[in-house]
């Protein structure tokens, strides 16, 4: 998933390999998400990108995989009235810290400082009772459910 890296510029070991050499790695099983470019379009060896940036990346990720229907269907998305009807779905997201940073602030959280190799446990759900994106929706009833956004 193209949003789901590490801050991207100046630094060469964030500039992603290309669609070619991904696919030749991980086989025809790996699913490219629409609109995967051949070559990293986001990276600037000149430019840092901005954390704000990545907190907005971060959003994009999340309201992805709330409303994404293919594949799994309905189920993926979680609504938390229905939860108990429906198979729980369980996503892990392996990121650099940098994105977990932006995970962080997407969920209005305070900040954390990772480690390096730290493991962060998140449970992030959404009541869609009234939302159109996750972004516009930030977690009403987990904050009502449990007293915290995480």
């Amino acid at each position: 998933m193209q949003n789901c890296r590490e801050e991207y510029g100046l630094h060469t070991c964030d500039k992603r390999r290309t669609r070619t050499e991904i696919a030749t790695d991980f086989g025809e099983s790996f699913r490219f998400e629409e609109g995967f470019e051949e070559d990293d379009v986001l990276y600037n060896p000149d430019k840092r990108e901005k954390r704000h940036h990545v907190t907005v990346r971060a959003i994009k990720v999340l309201d992805y995989i709330f409303a994404r229907d293919e594949g799994i269907g309905e189920h993926f998305f979680l609504n938390l009235s229905q939860l108990s009807n429906k198979r729980k779905i369980v996503i892990s997201i392996t990121a650099h810290s940098g994105f977990i940073n932006g995970l962080i602030a997407a969920v209005d959280h305070k900040p954390i400082e990772m480690q390096t190799g730290g493991i962060l446990p998140m449970i992030v759900a959404r009541d869609d009772s009234n939302v159109t994106s996750f972004a516009s929706g930030i977690l009403s009833s987990i904050k009502e459910l449990f007293g915290c956004v995480y």
